[in-house]
């Protein structure tokens, strides 16, 4: 076989360089991939299952984003983690964040988590008990036995919300347990009451086989204490480098959001993939109830996922910053950043 010739050769060497220098000038115009570990609120179930959605489907690598997703043993686990660079985001109850704050040194701790998207625009704190207690409004918890822990944020928000409704703290018997234990002794009927996040004690009582109409749920949010709740959080390494990367993070969560309404079978599929020992139908219903209590409400349905009215978030900070006690009062200024908001095609659900 015959060579080359030296002109067509030169053409063949020419063209094969100009190909290489296109695939490097492409590789270094387009964006550097970031890894993003992401901190969840609790062992990924129902509940957060639209992240490992978002995740199996690609939403964060479409925006650059390689992410791992972590389970914890909390919302204050969450904002800590993120607080110490250990995890550059995460998702967290609004009110754990402002407790962070309060009791880190406010606006002077450079450290602290800022929460960039709100996702649960309704609180899930909550009274739950059985109809056969005869509980059926707050009023009825006088003089009956409250199980409680020292931890939750429902516990801890307990004296505002029965102080919006003009009940004295000590003419309930609050009796204090381990969080583990605190479902198990309604069930055992040691306690008439518990209060605690409502689609964590709804669906542990189903669990446990009882019929969901015989549960009954007063949630604050129903009685004069309606909150925000969980948020994305990120670090403050995070929120100070590239805007995109926020920006796309923020995007890839809304967007795992939406579709897990939308998609509440696939979200399952995900999360069993992940966690073969889930029970796919408590964590389907615990997935519907979220999205219909806590997401999707007539001000999310209007404004998209998201949606964060300034001064219902004030409101709110002032009423946690008195429950808890805090020594400072953090405004939505100092926790909130609404830069990174999506746009409202992104987050308004299909």
């Amino acid at each position: 076989m015959r060579g080359l010739s030296r002109p067509a050769g030169l053409v063949a060497l020419l063209l094969v360089l100009a190909v290489h220098a296109g695939t490097a000038l492409a590789q270094s115009a387009s964006p550097a991939r970031r890894a993003v570990r992401l901190s969840l609120d609790h062992a990924p179930f129902g509940a957060n299952g639209a992240f490992v959605l978002g995740q199996a489907r690609g939403y964060f690598a479409a925006e650059g984003i390689d992410v791992t997703i972590d389970g914890s043993s909390g919302s204050a686990d969450a904002v800590t983690r993120v607080a110490s660079g250990a995890y550059d985001a995460g998702y967290a109850d609004i009110g754990t964040l402002a407790e962070f704050w309060a009791r880190n040194g406010g606006a002077a701790n450079p450290a602290t988590p800022r929460a960039v998207f709100m996702i649960l625009d309704r609180s899930p704190a909550a009274v739950i008990t059985l109809k056969s207690s005869r509980i059926m409004r707050l009023a009825d918890l006088v003089g009956r036995r409250l199980g409680t822990t020292n931890a939750d944020g429902a516990s801890r928000l307990l004296p505002a919300v029965l102080a919006r409704n003009g009940i004295a703290l000590d003419r309930v018997n609050r009796q204090v347990a381990d969080q583990r234990l605190r479902d198990t002794l309604l069930l055992r009927g040691d306690v008439d009451a518990v209060c605690g996040f409502d689609f964590t004690v709804i669906f542990n009582l189903v669990g446990q086989k009882v019929p969901v109409d015989q549960i009954v749920v007063l949630p604050y949010a129903d009685n004069g204490l309606d909150l925000y709740a969980n948020a994305l959080i990120v670090s403050r390494p995070l929120l100070e480098g590239p805007r995109e990367v926020v920006q796309g993070l923020a995007r890839a969560v809304a967007r795992s959001w939406v579709s897990a309404a939308a998609e509440p079978d696939a979200t399952i599929a995900a999360l069993v993939a992940r966690d073969a020992l889930l029970d796919p139908a408590l964590e389907r219903r615990r997935l519907d109830y979220v999205m219909q209590n806590n997401v999707m409400t007539a001000r999310t349905r209007e404004g998209g996922l998201g949606r964060v009215d300034v001064r219902r978030l004030d409101e709110g900070l002032q009423r946690m910053a008195e429950a808890f006690g805090l020594p400072q009062v953090p405004t939505a200024a100092d926790l909130y950043d609404s830069r990174f908001q999506p746009a409202l095609p992104d987050r308004r659900f299909r």
